[in-house]
Formats: structure tokens, C-alpha cells, sequence
């Protein structure tokens, strides 16, 4: 009789699952790498690399110059560079990573999408 009911238990006791925490989510492989902004792994990692993008930057520097064609085509760059979109951003910085970083397997944006850190997991 005890056999049956130690047998109902042990079943019950691993048919319970745990409720998922609030901090844990799925983490989405877009073009080859694990993609964390404002997070990061629950696993191990090390950091082997970042990438920087200043796209703003970058059009104010290939534009600077004294005549007033530079400055109208420092006008229509610098709106351009504020109506990329979010995808696009990332989608940048993911290959520049990949690029640079043929072994990286995820990056982590901290603060912005012009700024990252590339990694492996241990």
C-alpha cells in the first residue's frame, strides 16, 4: 500500500512546475547574435569586444566644410540620421559586430544603439 502512494507523491512533486520570475524573458537571435538592450545573460559571458556606431557623428564629420552645399547636405544627413529607425540601428551595429567579432555570439546595448558590447558565453 505505501508503494502506490509514495509513487502519487514523487509524481505530484515533479509534475509542479515553478512559475516563471518576472526578470526572465526569451532572448530573440536576430542575424546570428543574441540581442540584450537594457539586459543582460542569465548565463556566463565574457565580453570580448565593442562596437561603437556614432551615425550622427559620422554624418557631421563627412559634411563639415565651409561652403553652403556642405552645409544644406549637413542639413538633409543630419535629418535622415534622425529618422533611422530602431531597426535599422541595430541592425547596423549587429553587423559591425559580427564584422569585427566573427566569434561573437550576442551584444549588449547599455544606454543607446550607437554603443555595445560584444559577447561570447562561457
Amino acid at each position: 500500500m505505501k508503494n502506490p502512494i509514495i509513487c502519487l507523491l514523487i509524481i505530484i512533486l515533479f509534475s509542479c512546475e515553478a512559475p516563471p520570475l518576472q526578470n526572465e524573458a526569451k532572448v530573440n537571435n536576430i542575424r546570428g547574435l543574441y540581442v540584450f538592450i537594457l539586459s543582460e545573460p542569465q548565463v556566463g559571458y565574457e565580453v570580448i569586444g565593442q562596437v561603437k556606431n556614432d551615425i550622427g557623428k559620422q554624418l557631421n564629420e563627412s559634411t563639415s566644410g565651409k561652403t553652403q552645399a556642405g552645409k544644406i547636405i549637413g542639413g538633409v544627413l543630419g535629418t535622415a540620421a534622425k529618422n533611422i529607425s530602431f531597426q535599422q540601428l541595430m541592425n547596423n551595429m549587429i553587423d559591425l559586430a559580427k564584422e569585427q567579432y566573427p566569434n561573437a555570439e550576442g551584444i549588449i546595448f547599455d544606454n543607446n544603439l550607437s554603443n555595445a558590447r560584444v559577447i561570447i558565453f562561457r
